[in-house]
């Protein structure tokens, strides 16, 4: 969740649930994901948060910048490279198939709402799981 810092600098939660701050914290907060505590964010951060359910709370999901890159990297680092194949594979291959190019947004609604070509996109290569 984010809090937002009041008038009289009390800090208040809000109810947004962001997916990318997930990935923020997993990556620069010093998470052992296989700490039992981290249980339940060990499971959305491998499997996605598909079955997330937030209960009172707003869920923000990632689009491509920047969400979606901490999220390759933190599958990336924790050695999930069936879960970044997968993930690499959902997202970019059907903007690849339309116009040969990786973008740095979903496509919406069945149209294409962004720039058709992102220099960035090229970045997921890097983290691309290897036949060793």
């Amino acid at each position: 969740t984010n809090a937002n810092t009041t008038c009289n600098t009390s800090i208040e939660r809000t109810k947004n649930v962001s997916e990318a701050c997930q990935y923020y914290f997993v990556l620069f907060g010093k998470v052992d994901l296989y700490n039992d505590r981290y249980a339940s964010l060990l499971h959305y951060v491998k499997e996605g948060f598909e079955d997330f359910k937030p209960l009172d709370r707003e869920f923000c999901p990632i689009n491509a910048f920047i969400g979606l890159y901490l999220r390759m990297n933190v599958l990336h680092d924790y050695g999930f490279d069936d879960s970044t194949a997968r993930e690499v594979k959902g997202f970019f291959v059907d903007m690849c198939r339309d116009t040969g190019t990786l973008w740095e947004s979903k496509k919406h609604l069945g149209m294409y709402s962004c720039s058709l070509d992102h220099g960035f996109a090229s970045y997921v290569a890097t983290i691309l799981p290897t036949k060793k």
